[in-house]
């Protein structure tokens, strides 16, 4: 099965260090909001994650060679990491909503990090 000309394995493959760096992030996130410890690091974790899903959109076309859809489809696949937190905290429609807004989030903040990478390599 072909995404965007690319596997679902090349998406992984290209995404697994950045999946899990979010996934850290996500779980700290978890865990502070949980414990009511580190609330101020909770509201700064983001900061930290969207420069990473830029990254990973940076690295699957300068490194990789994907273009800029598959980039986005990097960035959807890096939204699973953050996912799983929204039915801890959030009711069924609001985790539905989120899903959608979250997805598409990482998809323009990937599709954005390969946009910068094509621009760089055309100059």
């Amino acid at each position: 099965m072909l995404i965007a000309g690319r596997t679902p394995s090349e998406y992984l493959l290209a995404s697994r260090w950045f999946l899990g760096a979010i996934l850290l992030l996500a779980g700290v996130s978890v865990a502070a909001r949980l414990t009511g410890a580190l609330s101020v690091l909770v509201q700064y974790l983001q900061l930290v994650g969207l420069p990473l899903i830029g990254w990973a959109g940076w690295h699957a076309v300068r490194k990789l060679g994907f273009g800029l859809s598959q980039a986005a489809v990097v960035g959807f696949v890096l939204s699973f990491a953050s996912h799983w937190t929204l039915p801890i905290f959030h009711n069924a429609v609001e985790s539905l909503s989120l899903f959608v807004v979250n997805s598409t989030l990482f998809m323009v903040v990937a599709l954005a990090g390969g946009g910068l990478a094509r621009m760089v390599r055309s100059h």
